[in-house]
């Protein structure tokens, strides 16, 4: 992984990775970091009005309201992230956080785990 990612930075104006392109898409189901299952690939209700309609993410269902993991796809993450606090490849994403989750109702920007790999936000 660390040899494709060189090549990647090795590239002239790559500045993030391909959203669309298959082979940036997270194939193999992350693990829960909460309790340690492995989550299933679910899509984004199509009436979601975030801008995030049949977008695919990863879920675990051993939990009481189904623990969100991560996104499935490479949208957010960019090679001038931040790095994570994972092993081998530490890539964040910059994604938007829901105002029902910090309760402010406000919509804010922030970097966490590409992969939902780690506690990493900032």
């Amino acid at each position: 992984m660390f040899l494709l990612l060189s090549r990647l930075k090795a590239r002239p104006n790559n500045r993030s990775m391909d959203p669309q392109a298959q082979h940036w898409a997270i194939r193999t189901a992350p693990i829960c970091r909460m309790c340690y299952h492995s989550s299933e690939q679910c899509h984004v209700n199509s009436g979601n009005r975030n801008g995030n309609a049949g977008r695919p993410y990863y879920l675990c269902h051993q939990h009481v309201n189904n623990n969100f993991v991560c996104f499935a796809d490479m949208h957010g993450v960019h090679l001038d992230n931040p790095a994570c606090n994972c092993l081998g490849l530490p890539l964040s994403r910059l994604q938007v956080r829901n105002p029902a989750v910090n309760g402010f109702g406000q919509r804010r920007l922030f970097y966490g785990c590409a992969v939902g790999g780690c506690d990493f936000y900032q």
